[in-house]
């Protein structure tokens, strides 16, 4: 009785995938919490890129230019 409880004690096999899902969960709570500053981030970023394209196609399309 003692033997078995013994070996469930020691048998490691599930410790990788334990592990794996250990470093997912923190994953996720890394981006979970700066979920916001990382979409504000990239919202400003587009819009500076949205805003030289406007630019850029405007001295294209301009007469004479």
């Amino acid at each position: 009785m003692f033997k078995n409880i013994y070996t469930f004690i020691n048998d490691e096999s599930g410790q990788g995938t334990a592990e794996y899902l250990l470093i997912l969960a923190a994953a996720v709570a890394i981006v979970l919490i700066f979920k916001e500053k990382v979409v504000e981030t990239i919202r400003g970023l587009a819009q500076k890129v949205g805003q030289g394209l406007d630019t850029t196609v405007d001295q294209l399309l301009k007469p004479g230019g």
